[in-house]
């Protein structure tokens, strides 16, 4: 008896087994695949992709939508390939037939599920979520900035601030306030020499509120490397006119020091030499709103130079190198070499003398 029961158990499992294999294979196919998208974008699922040997035809697709934002019924909006509502579309090229949600927003969110009459084809779950895609911009200090304003309004959250954020455009009420640091103009938002205060979120939104296109701007500071020779004068270029510019200067020497952390001194502070300075600085450092102009460079002088302006962005760093004066006579003399060889060259052919055998040309005997 307890052998037939044996045998009787041990044929079950192949039974139980394909059981849970078709039970896992519907409940994954239950489970919808989480996708993303970005406001004022367009959307699209690939429904039959093109094949060599076959032509994609729409009309074994079915697509069924059920919203989330708000929650609501499920309905058909593509039925064995014909649309039923004219907010989606239909779309072929080469690689296949996709279904696409043009111009994402909110009331898109939800279950996009694609239904196929072919029983060799799979059927998929799609749940979109539509999220505020911003495009980064990383630009320069003194730069421009424009932002195409394709909605109603403007707002901007500076970075690092948990303030709310500072309305800077409204399309039904234009007048920018004083205290902006830019403009609309043409159909864009334009702000000139921007700086670091300019770093933030600059979110555009309908007329409804919701978000149409988010541009986060990042500036860096202008760095740039020279190589100077002794005596020669350095120039350090402001990008805009700067008046009361702070001047940092760190030495080679004490970058140096791996074991001591030396701060950077202070030449210039809001456009006036430092008292400590005056000795060493005071007859070479030439300074203008356009201009830094530090005269007769020394050894000494090697290191980065740190331009900030009145608010305390930095706006320029210039690290600085020497040409000593046996590179600065290797660099000068090897043009003038190469001359001397070219000159060489020309007369041994005029004379046809050939280098390699120091012997003339047998027809020009």
């Amino acid at each position: 008896m307890n052998v037939l029961l044996r045998l009787s158990t041990l044929a079950m499992i192949p039974w139980l087994l394909l059981f849970v294999l078709l039970f896992l294979d519907d409940s994954l196919a239950d489970n919808p695949e989480d996708v993303g998208g970005c406001y004022n974008k367009n959307f699209s699922i690939l429904l039959i992709e093109y094949s060599p040997t076959d032509t994609p035809d729409p009309a074994t697709a079915s697509v069924y939508f059920t919203p989330s934002i708000p929650a609501g019924p499920q309905r058909i909006v593509l039925e064995n390939g014909q649309m039923k509502d004219n907010r989606y579309n239909l779309v072929s090229n080469k690689s296949g037939v996709y279904f696409e949600v043009p111009q994402l927003n909110a009331e898109d969110q939800g279950l996009f599920s694609v239904i196929f009459n072919d029983t060799d084809m799979e059927n998929e779950t799609y749940s979109l979520t539509v999220t505020e895609c911003a495009h980064l911009e990383n630009l320069d200090y003194g730069s421009n900035f424009s932002i195409l304003l394709n909605g109603d309004i403007l707002e901007f959250t500076r970075r690092g601030s948990y303030l709310e954020p500072a309305l800077l455009w409204n399309r039904s009420h234009p007048t920018v306030s004083e205290r902006s640091r830019g403009r609309a103009q043409a159909g864009h938002w334009l702000s000139t020499n921007i700086t670091q205060t300019d770093q933030g979120n600059y979110t555009v939104r309908d007329v409804k509120g919701k978000p149409v296109s988010t541009t986060v701007l990042i500036v860096t500071e202008i760095h740039t490397y020279d190589y100077m020779e002794i005596d020669e004068d350095l120039i350090i270029d402001l990008p805009f006119s700067l008046s009361k510019v702070t001047l940092l200067f760190h030495p080679e020497i004490a970058k140096c020091n791996v074991n001591h952390h030396v701060r950077p001194r202070v030449l210039v502070r809001d456009g006036v030499l430092v008292l400590e300075e005056k000795q060493t600085y005071e007859k070479r450092l030439k300074m203008s709103h356009y201009q830094i102009v530090l005269e007769e460079f020394q050894i000494a002088d090697i290191g980065s130079y740190h331009v900030h302006d009145p608010q305390g962005n930095l706006a320029t760093t210039v690290e600085v190198e020497i040409i000593m004066p046996s590179e600065a006579w290797k660099t000068a003399a090897l043009p003038v070499v190469g001359i001397v060889f070219m000159l060489l060259g020309y007369y041994w052919k005029a004379k046809g003398i050939s280098c390699c055998k120091g012997i003339k040309d047998p027809e020009a005997a």
